[in-house]
């Protein structure tokens, strides 16, 4: 039984198995191209439903245009496993070959790096696997306050910053709009947070997310029409772990970058040599 363990161990943590994964994924990924293009309409309900709703429902009735998408978490997870053997193997001797401790800092800061990616992508995992929506749809129109259905919060949307396209390269894109920013103020009793929103640009408050849908106007003709946003709002189940993860990526920079300047200003080591070192 030991002996599988380690053989599978070993297996794990081989370069061998990230080449190949690796080279799976390129491959996976550009039949994931052919495959969504035309069916783009087939994967947008994903970020609403989440991945586990969407697998039952959408994926089940289209397998042949799906199946990429189920290849890709598969292989990921063996990404995954296999950084974290590889991680795990080199971070545990260091503990016994390392006598200072500046020297341990350093080359631990680098792994904590590799388990705080780790962290980072099973939070993303969990987000888009079980996403918790908290409602379909929100409007907000400027001057008026909204409701939260479900709390005692209240929206408003205090002012908008809407970039409209201007050029003679693309005329089909001329008076559109190209980029939008929102402020917006969430009010509960006599709290009051503002936030700004935007494209890819969500707002989180007290775990809700707030996420921009459509806004308008969209068009410069249209301007002097009262700007609204629609929002969708979700409990992200994975904030805590990729955030966790993000700030235990930061963390072990700090320690790298500080370690490396130190030793640079006493002219003892060489970044490059030490990082070969790790």
């Amino acid at each position: 039984m030991a002996v599988t363990l380690g053989r599978i161990w070993r297996i794990m943590k081989g370069v061998h198995l990230a080449v190949i994964t690796m080279f799976l994924l390129a491959a996976d990924m550009a039949a994931g191209y052919v495959c969504l293009k035309g069916n783009e309409d087939l994967f947008d309900p994903l970020n609403r439903l989440g991945f586990t709703r969407w697998s039952s429902t959408y994926a089940t009735v289209y397998p042949q245009d799906t199946w990429w998408l189920f290849l890709l978490f598969g292989l990921l997870f063996i990404l995954a496993i296999n950084t974290l053997t590889c991680t795990t193997s080199k971070a545990l001797p260091l503990f016994k070959r390392c006598r200072g401790h500046g020297s341990l800092i350093l080359k631990l800061s680098m792994h904590v790096m590799h388990y705080a990616l780790i962290i980072i992508l099973f939070g993303l995992l969990a987000s888009y696997t079980f996403p918790g929506r908290y409602t379909s749809s929100l409007i907000a129109v400027k001057g008026e306050y909204t409701r939260i259905p479900g709390t005692k919060m209240h929206l408003e949307l205090i002012s908008s910053d809407i970039d409209y396209y201007h050029g003679n390269r693309m005329r089909y894109l001329e008076g559109r709009a190209i980029s939008a920013r929102f402020i917006i103020a969430i009010s509960s009793g006599e709290m009051t947070r503002t936030g700004t929103i935007g494209i890819n640009s969500p707002f989180f408050l007290r775990g809700l997310g707030f996420y921009l849908e459509d806004f308008g106007p969209k068009n410069n003709s249209s301007m002097n029409d009262t700007p609204y946003i629609r929002l969708q709002i979700k409990r992200d189940r994975g904030t805590i772990i990729y955030l966790s993860g993000t700030l235990l990526f930061m963390i072990g920079l700090i320690l790298y970058l500080f370690h490396v300047s130190f030793k640079k200003q006493d002219g003892k080591t060489n970044p490059i040599s030490t990082i070969e070192e790790a």
